[in-house]
Order: structure tokens, then C-alpha cells, then sequence
């Protein structure tokens, strides 16, 4: 087996018939006898006579055909010879010479075959018969012997040959049914072929029993019938319809069809093909996992395609209990070297992946090629681009081993820090590592900071702290502050309508893949210790994001559920003691809004500037700039992430919500001193509207929350000037 193309056939069609059409014989005959001396294969050689036939030049025809039919009488052995003869003959019928040399090899062949002059003489082959009916007739009669089948060409009919009569020159035969028959020779090749002896047909007819027994115990012989039966192989359909439910009950037609399919990887008769439809093909000679993988091989172009077949090579190799053959494997990673050596300036990342899947292949017990080639530290080295070059590879396996290389050239640290943010999260360990050993901790902590200042452009840091990282860095974040950051990436993503949806979907699915991993064991830690109002801002987040699938959100509330039943129990409460809001008016949180914007958009990125200014002036160990600017940012984060949580509670108010005959939240209330009979007005708002001088009181406070609920005529106990007094409510409005 070779991993050249296939090499350029001599008997190119197109220049045969530009030949043919320039009448140039002289021309023709040289290549013909370029192309039989060389070994061409027959099947060309063949189309080629076809073409000359056509051309109505039988002449040029015979004297070719005699031409390679005489080369393989001599050179090649004489059941080889006989093939192409029985290939050519009936392309040039009507040459009595070339019946005569095909007479002669199987004189050669089978005369001492009992009865073998009567079959040479019923098939006329010496004669006027047809050269094609002829070759059928002889070799239909010289496969049979007493017990052999036959299946009938053109109708379901199966016979048993129970002898040759030679005094009546015909065969004595056995129907299905037990009837007995006999046959001429020609009548018999005309309208019957001989069948192995376990074709489906024959099993049916003869071997019922048998053929059951079979069904349950030797799924591979039974689907080697059914493909005999069928001309080579058979659809998974109509096997089905072959065993089920005569055979087989169809309720266990899906068991047996999974045992049958290991049993054709185990099969070097068999090979299974296609997935809608799947075909079941049979290679009478038998087909090695080797000649199976060649087709893949030959298709293969760049260096992924043939790491991604010396895979499956190993995996079925292992499957199926076979040694490693060096025959085949040896020239696919002779190629990779190749690979390697000529792509290594023009095309970098393509020169990286066969030189690393040479190292692979070494893995995996494949040995190394004979031919030298650059390694991954080589490629790498010399590259105008490695980061890039390492970027592109597009197999994982290939990843860790290309960052290692990478970390060996001298500004190897530098490239590794610049991947920080583009890399995979499986990935980020290894490069922490490597950033470390060269003495970089800074740059894993800039990019951490980075990554929580803007989480929606670093997803994937975001997700390697989420699942702790076997070192975690030194300003390595809370796990709350890390499942805001993740939530609020799907949040973006869903609400960024020019995002690439394939960038989405698949970053929104690791990260609720991370979050609800071993039943959200680490988002279990993250809540177990939060008090109700936060636990209950977690609650509703996970209830709104709609990066959250159903499954995953269910996974994510029952843990919720299991720590904090309270915030699930439906029980009606009085507005001000619903913990899970926060009531307020539209101005508030219109200002809070414009507060978090000003952060979000001008503070953070201006402080991020600072930190990379800072970065520039050395060694951030005893950089005081530095370590400011980083300490301003937690501190911006912080408050970031409190008027997120915020903003997700608060709830506007509207005159709605606030009651006419008893005190709520935006009552404005008239009370009297009973002990001196002043009066004053008191007005009871959210948290962000609250205003002693102004007598605005925040309904949380305890001098609202003696009011609250309180209808005109009741009293209360209240604090105001620093004195506690008895106060009567006279009258109610809304301020809202």
C-alpha cells in the first residue's frame, strides 16, 4: 500500500480516442504495448478494446487482445491468465484464435475435472457459441459436485446438484420442495449460478433449522448469506426484513442489529458502510482493517486526515485483537514527515500538526518514520507567528504538546501570556504552569483581573477559576463573584444580536455544562453560606437568564431550593418583608442605572488603562501603582456587582402598589403627638429614597416598619428628634 495517488494510467481514454479519431494505429500500438508490458491494470486495458472495438478497427483489436492475452499466458500464472481471457473474449468475439488460447487454459486449468470434455463441448466454446454464454456455461458446470446449490438467476428457485449423468449429459437435481428434475448443461448455466452452501437461499430451502440456530448464535454467517443472496451486500433494512420476525420477534430486532454491527467490526468478511442508509458488504477473499482504512488513506490530504485514520487504525486494531502491520502504517507517517519538512514556511500551522501527530502516533505505539523531520520545538522556533500556528490547530489532542514547544523559545513566556484569553479552559493549566516556571505570575494575575473586569470577552477564563485551577492564582475571585461573571456572559451573549450563534451556543453550553457539573456540587459551595436577600438575587438570576436550558436551570434551583426552601414557599407576605425586592421609584433606579453605566463604561476601562500603564514600569512586586490601580478595581467590581444584584431586585413603584386605607410603601401620613398634640408629615420610600430632614424614612427602617400596615386612627410608638412618643395616625395619601 502506497500513499502516492494512484500513478497515471497509460491508457488514458480521452488520448486513445483522440488516436482512434486521427486514424494514428502506429501511435495506438505503442501505447498498448507500453500499457501490457507495464502491467496496467486489466480493467483499463479493457475499456481501452472497448473503444477501439467501437472504432470498427476489430484487426487492431484482435492483434492487441492476442498481444496481452499471450503476455499473461506467459508471465502470469494460468488461473490469472484465464481471468483476462475470459475478461477480453467477449469484447472480441469473433476471433476464432483467442477461443482457441482461452480453450487451451482451461484444458490447462481443469482437464483432469471429471466430465470436464463434456462441459467444454456443451458450452461451444470451440464453436459458434457466444463467447460470454460460453465462458458461463463451462463455469457453472465445473463448480458443481453432488451436494452443491444453485439459486436462479431470475426467480427465487433454489436446487441441489445430486449428480452429473453422463450417458443423458445432464444434471440430476433436487428442488426445495423434493421434487427431482434434471437440466442440460447450457439450460442450467442460463438460468442458475452456483451459491456457497450457506446463502440465505439455500439455508431457507434446505437448512431451516440450521439457518435458526444460526440467527441466535452466528449473526456474521447469517449476514454473509443474506449478502450472497443479494449480489454482495444488503441495506440494514432489508436484513431486518430478512430476519424479522420470522426468525427473530421485531421487538428484539434493535438487540440483535447492535450485536450484528460489533460482529461485522470483528469480521474480515464483512465491513459495515454509510449511516442513513447503512450497507453490509461482503469481500468474499476476505478484507483486512488495513484494506478497509486504504480508501481513507488515499483521500487523506493535510496531516489532521491521517492522524484522524491512525486513530481509528489503533482503535480497531484494539477492538479487534490485531498486531500493529508496519507495511501500513510506516509510509502515513513517512508522509507526515513530509508534511512537516515541506510545510514548515509556507504553511506553519499545517507543518505543526504533522510533526505533532507524529508524536502521537509514538504514543500510541506506532513507531517513528525513517524519514527525518522538523520537530514541534523546530516548527515553532523558526515561525514568525507561533501563537497563531498554535491557535489553529483544530485537534485538542494536539494542543498540550504545541503549547509545551511553544514555551521553549525565549519569548516563549510572552507568546504563552498572549494566549491566556484565547485558549480553551481545559488549556489554561498548562499555560498557568508554564507562565510560572518563567517566573510570570503577573501575567496570570492581569489576565485573571481582566477576565472579571470584563468577563463576556475572557468566557473561558471565567469557567477554568469556576472549576479550580490546580494553583489558583494569588487574587483568584470568590466563587459568587465568579457565577455572576458567568451568568452574566450568557445574559450578553443572548442579548448581543450581531454574536456568531455557533460562538454562543457552544460557550453558553460549557458554561451550564461547568455550573450543574456532579449536580452543581461547587454551586452548592458558592450559596451555602449567603444570607437570604442574596441567595434570593441568585434565585431570581437563574430564573431570568436565558442562556439557562430548563434542565440546567432545574439543576441549578433544586440546589437553591435545598438550602433556602423559605424563598419557594408561596405563602403571601406583606410587600415590605418580601426580601427577594426591593421597593423604590423609577427615578431611583434610573439613577442607579446611570450610575453602573458611568462604571461600567468610563470608570472600569480608565482604570484598566491605569493597571496597563503601571504594568509597563516593571516589576509589579514592588509596583505601587500597580497594586493601587489592581486594588481600585476590586473595589469598582465590587461595586459593579452590588448594583447589579441591586437593579435585579428593585421594582418600581406605582400607585398601584400603594394601599388607600392603611400605611404601605409610598404613603405620605399625617400624624399627631398625643402628648402635645404637634403634628407632622412623614413619608415612607425605598432604601435609595430616604431623607431624615426631609422626614423620607426607608420602609426597612424600624420607625416604618411600627407603621407599616396601619390604618387612620390607629397609634404608634415612634422615634423621632431622638425621643420615643405615642403618635395617631389622621390622615393617608400616596406620593406616588
Amino acid at each position: 500500500m502506497t500513499l502516492a495517488r494512484l500513478k497515471a494510467t497509460k491508457m488514458d481514454l480521452r488520448k486513445i480516442q483522440q488516436l482512434i479519431d486521427s486514424n494514428d494505429v502506429d501511435a495506438i500500438e505503442i501505447l498498448w504495448v507500453e500499457a501490457v508490458e507495464s502491467g496496467e491494470p486489466i480493467g483499463s486495458i479493457c475499456e481501452a478494446l472497448k473503444l477501439i472495438v467501437g472504432a470498427k478497427q476489430p484487426d487492431i483489436a484482435v492483434m492487441m487482445a492476442s498481444l496481452l492475452l499471450t503476455n499473461a499466458t506467459e508471465k502470469q500464472d494460468p488461473k490469472d491468465a484465464l481471468d483476462i481471457a475470459r475478461r477480453i473474449l467477449p469484447i472480441v468475439p469473433g476471433n476464432p484464435e483467442l477461443r482457441t488460447a482461452t480453450a487451451a487454459l482451461y484444458k490447462q486449468i481443469y482437464s483432469e475435472v471429471e466430465n470436464f470434455e463434456t462441459f467444454l463441448e456443451e458450452s461451444g466454446l470451440e464453436a459458434n457459441q457466444a463467447p460470454r454464454r460460453a465462458v458461463r456455461t463451462l463455469d457453472t458446470c465445473l463448480a458443481l459436485k453432488p451436494g452443491a446449490a444453485l439459486a436462479g438467476r431470475y426467480e427465487n428457485s433454489v436446487l441441489k446438484v445430486d449428480q452429473f449423468n453422463d450417458i443423458m449429459g445432464t444434471f440430476e437435481l433436487t428442488e426445495s420442495t423434493g421434487r427431482q428434475t434434471s437440466m442440460d448443461p447450457k439450460s442450467l448455466a442460463d438460468n442458475y449460478e452456483a451459491v456457497d452452501e450457506n446463502d440465505f437461499r439455500v439455508l431457507k430451502a434446505f437448512r431451516p433449522d440450521d439457518l435458526q440456530d444460526m440467527v441466535n448464535s452466528d449473526p456474521t454467517a447469517v449476514m454473509i448469506g443474506i449478502c450472497q443472496m443479494n449480489g454482495g451486500q444488503v441495506e440494514s433494512l432489508e436484513l431486518r426484513d430478512s430476519i424479522a420476525p420470522k426468525y427473530i420477534p421485531q421487538k428484539k430486532w434493535s438487540n440483535w442489529w447492535t450485536r450484528a454491527k460489533t460482529a461485522v467490526k470483528r469480521s474480515e468478511f464483512l465491513t459495515i458502510e454509510g449511516r442513513n442508509p447503512t450497507f453490509i458488504i461482503h469481500h468474499p477473499e476476505g478484507h483486512t482493517l488495513e484494506q478497509e482504512l486504504t480508501p481513507a488513506i488515499e483521500a487523506a490530504r493535510v496531516p489532521l486526515e491521517l492522524l484522524n485514520v491512525l486513530k481509528q487504525y489503533v482503535r480497531e486494531s484494539k477492538q479487534r485483537k490485531l498486531e500493529f502491520d508496519p507495511k501500513f502504517v510506516s509510509p502515513i507517517l513517512d508522509t507526515l514527515a513530509k508534511q512537516a519538512s515541506s510545510f514548515r514556511r509556507r504553511r506553519p500551522a499545517d507543518a505543526l500538526t504533522a510533526s505533532l501527530a507524529i508524536g502521537v502516533a509514538e504514543a500510541l505505539g506506532l513507531g517513528k518514520p525513517e524519514t527525518a523531520y522538523p520537530t514541534p520545538v523546530e516548527i515553532l522556533t523558526e515561525s514568525k507567528s507561533p501563537a497563531q500556528a498554535v491557535l489553529a490547530l483544530t485537534d485538542p489532542s494536539l494542543r498540550n504538546n504545541a503549547l509545551e514547544a511553544l514555551s521553549q523559545r525565549e519569548d516563549g513566556a510572552e507568546k504563552l501570556s498572549k494566549l491566556l484569553s484565547l485558549l480553551a479552559a481545559a488549556e489554561l493549566d498548562l499555560v498557568a504552569e508554564k507562565l510560572r516556571e518563567a517566573q510570570q505570575e503577573d501575567a496570570i494575575i492581569q489576565a485573571v483581573d481582566q477576565a472579571m473586569l470584563d468577563p463576556v470577552a475572557h468566557p473561558q477564563i471565567c469557567i477554568w477559576l469556576w472549576q479550580a485551577p490546580s494553583k489558583p492564582p494569588a487574587n483568584m475571585p470568590n466563587l459568587l463573584d465568579l457565577f455572576s461573571r458567568l451568568m452574566k456572559i450568557m445574559l450578553e451573549m443572548h442579548r448581543d444580536p450581531d454574536l456568531d450563534r455557533t460562538v454562543r451556543r457552544e460557550t453558553c453550553g460549557q458554561i451550564r455544562s461547568v455550573l450543574t457539573a456532579s449536580k452543581g456540587r461547587t454551586f452548592r459551595k458558592t450559596i451555602i453560606k449567603l444570607d437570604d436577600g442574596v441567595a434570593a438575587t441568585v434565585k431570581r438570576k437563574i430564573e431570568v437568564n436565558p442562556g439557562l436550558s430548563e434542565a440546567s436551570r432545574e439543576t441549578l434551583l433544586g440546589v437553591v431550593k435545598e438550602e433556602f426552601y423559605g424563598l419557594f414557599i408561596q405563602a403571601k407576605v406583606a410587600s415590605w418583608l418580601d426580601e427577594t425586592v426591593i421597593w423604590t421609584t423609577k427615578e431611583s433606579i434610573e439613577r442607579l442605572e446611570a450610575e453602573l453605566k458611568e462604571l461600567v463604561d468610563i470608570a472600569l476601562p480608565a482604570n484598566s488603562k491605569a493597571i496597563g500603564e503601571a504594568a509597563e514600569l516593571g516589576d509589579l512586586s514592588e509596583n505601587a501603582e500597580w497594586q493601587y490601580a489592581v486594588e481600585e478595581q476590586r473595589r469598582l467590581n465590587g461595586q459593579v456587582s452590588q448594583l447589579q444584584n441591586d437593579l435585579m431586585r428593585a421594582r418600581p413603584l406605582d400607585n398601584g402598589d400603594v394601599p388607600a386605607d392603611s400605611v404601605g410603601i409610598g404613603s405620605k401620613i399625617s400624624v399627631r403627638r398625643t402628648s402635645d398634640q404637634q403634628e407632622m408629615m412623614l413619608t415612607i420610600l425605598g432604601p435609595w429614597e430616604s431623607d431624615v430632614e426631609l422626614k423620607i424614612f426607608s420602609y426597612r427602617t424600624p420607625l416604618a416598619l411600627e407603621l407599616l400596615g396601619k390604618s387612620i386612627g390607629e397609634t404608634a410608638t415612634l422615634k423621632l428628634g431622638g425621643e420615643a412618643a405615642e403618635y395617631v395616625i389622621e390622615g393617608l395619601d400616596a406620593i406616588i
